[in-house]
This record gives structure tokens, C-alpha cells and sequence, in this order.
């Protein structure tokens, strides 16, 4: 289990609903080739996980129904779930039901959900977050002339963070005797990402991997990448914590540059949201 999405999401609803949870060693999840070997074996019927894993699998020709003829449901939370993985999920699972889920870990995860169907997809090329569950209001604040900020009321919403008075205080608060969670969603004023659910300074990361000694140019990108990915990862776990390494790695040639020559960052992130 790493993050909080997993703990909330997959242990308490499986276990309450009768289900079996497939609990995999760290010496597995870590090393893509043996995971991959791992997971038809274990008869998996739901997935739940960040979207960044999902893309991990689908590297995997294997991951198919051919090898996984019980699951059948997908359950996505803590990232954006974009167009083109979920695209590619349906393709390579037609008969799934896909879900995309919203909803930050101090309200019990998911406070919204839609079924990502062949229609959505056509619809849409930025993938709603649903629908609202019962008994949770989202509204919309205006903060500082920046985009609005997601604000979530509802039963789910939890009291605060254990022993952290000021953290509290700056993110919860009551509206009638009703909790409510500023999400800081609708863009970080904090400059701020999510990863594996959990928000994390983007320069701490940007900072740690400059860090990194060298750069690496691959001759074959197909067969490579997991290779390089892995050990990426393993460079970045002697520096950072465990949910603060991203998931998903992409490789690029060069990358897209403003007009004063900088790197540009938006253009950068539709190209990641765009991925195939």
C-alpha cells in the first residue's frame, strides 16, 4: 500500500464487502518485470488504484482479458484520469466498467464518480469527475483573482489532521454546524502536484532530480524505458520518500521551449496528457 488513496479506497471497502485483498511485497510492485508475472496469478476481479499505475500495466501486452478474465471493474482516484489512458483501457478492456472517482483523502476519497463509457469518451476531451455523491455539496470559491477552489461539505469530510491544530485550522472549517474541506483543487495556489494522491511541492521535486548524476540517451526506446524507469526510481528513493516518486515516466527527445527559451511548462503537460 502506497498511499493514502489505496488504504482508503481498496482496504476498507473490499474487506467489508466480503471481498479478498491481494497484498503485494514492495520487492514486487518495485520491479515492473516481476510484477507483471505476478498479477494474472492472483484472479483479480476489481482494480482500484491512481491512473499512473494503470499506464505502468498497459506497457504490458499481457495485461489483457485474455489473462484476466474476472476483472471487470476499474476504479480510478488521486490524478487526473486522462482521455488517452482511459481510451486505451477500453480498448484493451472493452467489456469493463471503468469509474472515475474525485475526491481528496480528508474527505474519505471519492466524493464524486462517473462510468467512463464509450459515449463519455466521445463527448469529452477532458474527462469529467462525475457526479456528487449523497449527501456531500462542492461549490466553488473564488480565491485571489486565481481559478475557483473546490470546497467539499459533508459527513465524509473528516475533522482535521491528528495533532496538527494549525494545519487544521487552515483547511477545515464549518459552515451550520456542517464540515467543510478546502480542497486547494482547481489549480494549487501553492504550486503543489499530486502524486499517488498526496500533494507535494513541485520544486522539492524538480530540485531532487537535478540531482541526479548524468543523462541518459536511449537507443531504443520501445525496449529501454522500463529499464530506465526502474532505475530512475531507484536513484530518487535514496532521496525522496516512497509516494513522492512519480508513477509514470515519459521520454522525450528534447523538450518543448517558450520564446525566451525556457522549458514550457504548459505545452510540456498537454503532451503528458495527450500520451497514447
Amino acid at each position: 500500500m502506497n498511499s493514502n488513496v489505496t488504504l482508503v479506497m481498496a482496504i476498507y471497502p473490499t474487506l467489508t464487502s466480503g471481498g479478498t485483498l491481494k497484498v503485494l511485497p514492495k520487492e514486487t510492485t518495485d520491479n515492473f518485470m516481476v510484477m507483471f508475472s505476478t498479477l494474472p496469478r492472483l484472479a483479480l476481479d476489481t482494480w482500484i488504484s491512481t491512473p499512473s499505475l494503470i499506464d505502468i500495466c498497459l506497457m504490458d501486452q499481457n495485461f489483457n482479458p485474455q489473462n484476466y478474465p474476472q476483472l471487470a471493474t476499474f476504479l480510478f482516484c488521486g490524478e487526473e484520469l486522462t482521455h488517452a489512458t482511459a481510451a486505451k483501457l477500453k480498448q484493451r478492456f472493452p467489456v469493463a466498467h471503468i469509474y472515475n472517482t474525485y475526491g481528496p483523502t480528508e474527505t474519505t476519497v471519492a466524493v464524486t464518480s462517473v462510468e467512463i463509457t464509450g459515449d463519455i469518451l466521445a463527448k469529452y476531451a477532458r474527462l469529467p469527475i462525475g457526479y456528487v455523491k449523497p449527501e456531500t455539496t462542492i461549490f466553488v470559491k473564488s480565491h485571489r483573482s486565481k481559478k475557483g477552489e473546490l470546497l467539499i461539505a459533508g459527513p465524509t469530510v473528516s475533522k482535521g489532521y491528528l495533532r496538527n491544530q494549525p494545519k487544521t485550522d487552515a483547511a477545515f472549517f464549518n459552515i451550520s454546524g456542517v464540515r467543510v474541506y478546502r480542497s486547494g483543487d482547481l489549480g494549487y495556489f501553492d504550486d503543489k502536484l499530486l502524486l499517488q494522491g498526496v500533494a507535494v511541492p513541485k520544486y522539492d521535486q524538480q530540485g531532487k532530480v537535478k540531482q541526479l548524476i548524468g543523462t541518459v540517451v536511449l537507443k531504443q526506446a520501445a525496449g529501454d524505458e522500463l529499464t530506465a524507469t526502474h532505475r530512475v526510481k531507484r536513484a530518487l528513493s535514496k532521496l525522496v520518500m516512497p509516494y513522492m516518486i512519480p508513477q509514470r515516466f515519459k521520454y522525450y527527445l528534447e523538450l518543448p521551449l517558450s520564446a525566451n527559451g525556457k522549458v514550457d511548462i504548459k505545452a510540456l503537460i498537454m503532451a503528458v496528457n495527450a500520451h497514447d
